[in-house]
């Protein structure tokens, strides 16, 4: 099995301002809702790929204008959750889903193991290892505050949610 991505595709991972001098350290897991060219759609609509279950919508933007604003380090994915959901442990069944919200991902339904494999390597290690690279590196310069920054839909399975902000630690 070869890899997920040809020559010319999007690295899974950007960083920005990778020597920030802010204590504030970024990261958007579900920047985008690209697909690597090898799985096409995951069998979607394109339609559905610009929902909230392809990826945080407004996330990525408001990431790049805090780390700008706050000369902070930035950690980009740059592949849909659909693909392989960076927040998630390996372990978890929604690692890789096979539905969000009520939308069936075909592309997910008869994974093979190497598969899975294969999207946990190339993308959820790659993340996850600059996080660490980056972090480790910081170690000398005193105090770190990470910030995972996520969006969410005003409505999630016909319930609404009032909130405008979430904090979670």
């Amino acid at each position: 099995m070869g890899s997920l991505f040809e020559e010319h595709e999007l690295h899974p991972v950007s960083v920005e301002r990778a020597c920030g001098q802010s204590p504030f350290f970024l990261t958007c897991d579900h920047a985008s809702n690209r697909m690597p060219e090898s799985l096409g759609t995951l069998g979607l609509e394109a339609a559905d790929l610009q929902r909230h279950i392809a990826w945080d919508i407004g996330a990525a933007e408001v990431s790049r204008h805090l780390s700008e604003h706050l000369d902070a380090t930035l950690v980009l994915q740059n592949y849909s959750r659909l693909v392989v959901d960076c927040n998630r442990p390996k372990e978890s069944e929604q690692l890789i889903p096979l539905k969000s919200e009520r939308t069936v991902i075909p592309g997910n339904q008869t994974l093979s193991a190497i598969a899975r494999e294969q999207r946990h390597t190339e993308i959820f290690i790659p993340y996850h290892g600059a996080i660490t690279e980056l972090l480790d590196r910081r170690d000398q310069q005193g105090p770190t505050v990470f910030v995972a920054i996520h969006s969410f839909n005003a409505v999630y399975l016909d319930h609404g949610r009032p909130w405008h902000i979430g904090i979670l630690y």
